[in-house]
């Protein structure tokens, strides 16, 4: 009998252990389904302005920023360098943790970050975060592509 109780807690134990491993699994993907929605959202609307012929280069050029440094070198940060090369924008450098790739000096984000007269945050859904770290070791503007796609 006290084997058969301890055999029936184990199981249910085991059960809430595979339960919450399966919620947290399911709450993540909820999350990477949004995030990927809005990133389409951005796209579309990034890409109806440059079909309309308006362009970040020429948002930048507005606003006195004559070479930038991008955070991010992720798809939406290849893209963004493929834009301002177009534009003839100076991309200093690309701010990333863990990429290699690129054709641009790759800079993590610390103490020694070069000089430049914008930052242009790729991945817009964490730009409070980045901000937060970025501002502690430049004075350059930190902007995010977000916050220009919409402004342009």
């Amino acid at each position: 009998m006290i084997f058969a109780i301890i055999t029936l807690a184990l199981l249910c134990v085991v059960e809430l252990i595979v339960l919450r491993m399966l919620w947290k699994r399911y709450v993540h993907n909820m999350s990477m389904n949004k995030k990927s929605d809005s990133y389409f959202y951005l796209l579309k609307i990034w890409m109806k302005k440059r079909n309309q012929e308006k362009s970040i280069g020429d948002y930048l050029k507005k606003h006195r920023i004559t070479h930038v440094a991008i955070y991010g070198n992720g798809e939406m940060g290849m893209l963004l360098c493929e834009e301002l090369e177009h534009d003839k924008i100076r991309i200093d450098y690309i701010i990333d943790q863990s990429s290699t790739r690129s054709d641009y000096t790759i800079v993590k984000c610390d103490n020694t970050m070069p000089v430049t007269d914008a930052i242009i945050v790729t991945p817009y859904l964490e730009y409070d975060q980045i901000f937060e770290k970025l501002s502690s070791f430049t004075d350059a503007e930190i902007v995010s592509l977000e916050d220009i796609i919409f402004d342009y």
